[in-house]
């Protein structure tokens, strides 16, 4: 006999992610005004490359890069980023794990409204639980609004994959 969903205890709550700060700045090269692309982010997230379910770990990354855009008004926005990353968590081998990743990418603008994004890491730690790994990833954005969007997502973590599709609101 099968027990209707409606009657099946509570499934076990976890934290997957939260990100406490996250700074993507993009800018297209320009030999008039040189600006860097930069990033900066420090969250809890889930171990990616591990094979156990919620084995959190609080990480933070800065890194710089360069971007280029075709043509002055190119709907099409290539960009690359080296960073230096540290985590930490009782989950991996030695507690922590410090490194870097290089990513490769690509934006698109579909419409004024519809943005993807398409892209690729490879992530190597040479201190701590030394280990490597690839990343790639679609990302689909649609702006319903100025405060509200919708966001399809297919990342593959070396050999874990995951989708999300998410409402999001800004205030």
């Amino acid at each position: 006999m099968t027990v209707p969903w409606f009657l099946l205890p509570p499934p076990h709550h976890s934290l997957d992610n939260a990100k406490i700060i996250s700074i993507t700045s993009i800018n297209a090269y320009d030999p008039l005004f040189v600006k860097p692309s930069w990033r900066l982010a420090l969250e809890v997230d889930t171990l990616r490359d591990r094979d156990c379910n919620y084995c959190n770990s609080f990480k933070g990354n800065i890194g710089g890069g360069l971007s280029h855009r075709p043509k002055y008004f190119s709907p099409l926005l290539l960009f690359s980023f080296v960073d230096v990353k540290a985590e930490f968590s009782g989950d991996l081998d030695k507690d922590y794990r410090l490194g870097g990743d290089v990513e490769l990418g690509a934006y698109y603008d579909l419409t004024e409204n519809w943005k993807v994004k398409l892209f690729g890491a490879y992530q190597l730690f040479v201190m701590g639980d030394d280990n490597d790994f690839f990343t790639a990833g679609f990302e689909s954005r649609l702006a319903l609004s100025q405060d509200l969007d919708v966001r399809f997502e297919y990342q593959r973590h070396d050999h874990n994959d995951e989708v999300t599709f998410s409402f999001n609101l800004y205030f």
